[in-house]
């Protein structure tokens, strides 16, 4: 008669019994189980817990090995963009003839112009674009203007052109849109 938490396994299928005994697996064994139990049953038990550590350890390994390709990889990916990022550094020093940071003159000025504050990229866009609407003759749409602009070198960094374009547009209060098409804002739109 094995017990095990005072359950008695008798004339019980053998599904069942073992179900039973993979319960007590589970349960901290207490003396009378230790003295009721068979050496070979205990010996069984320790394979298993054995063969349970293997592949946990196993599985685990695997899992440091895969992290440690993944942290490999992502290294030399962050290598690689601080190397590039370090060439556009040097690029950028060059064309600027490693003048001390205070020398590089405001964006769209040359070093001889003489003014107290730089033109702003907002200024710039609407001054180019009065003399694009000029020479047109007619309204024109966002993107037309952003063409023309680019089209005279018009140097801003921007990753969304066509967005500050409207907001300089618009905030300029010099212009009006109708038809989402650009137009002077002291003057009558021209008839098509």
């Amino acid at each position: 008669m094995i017990r095990c938490k005072n359950n008695v396994f008798r004339g019980r299928r053998k599904e069942s019994v073992r179900q039973d005994l993979e319960g007590c697996l589970a349960v901290k064994p207490d003396a009378d189980n230790m003295r009721s139990s068979s050496r070979g049953f205990l010996e069984d038990t320790l394979r298993q817990c054995l063969a349970r550590l293997d592949e946990q350890q196993s599985t685990l390994e695997a899992f440091v090995r895969e992290r440690e390709a993944e942290i490999e990889q992502f290294r030399r990916v962050a290598m690689a963009e601080i190397r590039a990022t370090k060439a556009v550094i040097k690029a950028v020093e060059e064309q600027l003839g490693h003048r001390p940071a205070g020398k590089i003159p405001p964006l769209g000025r040359s070093e001889t112009q003489n003014v107290s504050k730089p033109i702003s990229h907002s200024k710039q866009i609407v001054d180019l674009t009065k003399q694009i609407l000029a020479e047109e003759g007619r309204p024109l749409g966002r993107q037309a203007i952003v063409d023309r602009l680019l089209a005279r070198d018009l140097d801003v960094a921007s990753n969304d052109l066509p967005g500050l374009v409207t907001k300089a547009l618009s905030r300029s209060g010099e212009f009006q849109v109708e038809k989402r098409l650009y137009w002077f804002a002291d003057k009558p739109v021209p008839a098509s």
